[in-house]
């Protein structure tokens, strides 16, 4: 197991099997070209757009040590093709926050890591 599905109508991630979330976002402060800035919560909530975003700040800081990086370094087979991990966005943040105790049974089975009880 890699990892634990979230499927819906509009949407699928896959959350890693492990997870690290001690490390920094990185990027404080810079406008990243092709970002939208959504400074209402409730609108940044509906962004489902994490891969394509991963891909934008990567490509304007490079491989840094930061939070895109780790989880771009990230790969399933899915199908017999490999696909990179990526930063999620808000709206797959909420969803998984949304799920936890759920998405937490379920990493607890297939020997994952948690999610962090106290952070949204």
């Amino acid at each position: 197991s890699v990892g634990v599905a979230i499927i819906d109508d509009n949407y699928s991630f896959i959350i890693g099997k492990t997870n690290n979330n001690s490390i920094q976002w990185g990027g404080y402060g810079k406008d990243i070209s092709g970002l939208t800035n959504i400074e209402d919560g409730d609108q940044a909530k509906l962004d489902f757009n994490g891969k394509s975003n991963s891909a934008k700040i990567i490509s304007l800081f490079g491989s840094s040590d930061s939070a895109v990086t780790l989880c771009r370094s990230k790969t399933i087979k899915i199908n017999g093709q490999t696909r990179e991990g990526y930063l999620p966005a808000l709206g797959e943040l909420n969803i998984a926050y949304n799920n936890k105790s759920q998405i937490t049974s379920a990493l607890s089975k297939i020997r994952g890591t948690a999610m962090l009880d106290n952070y949204y």
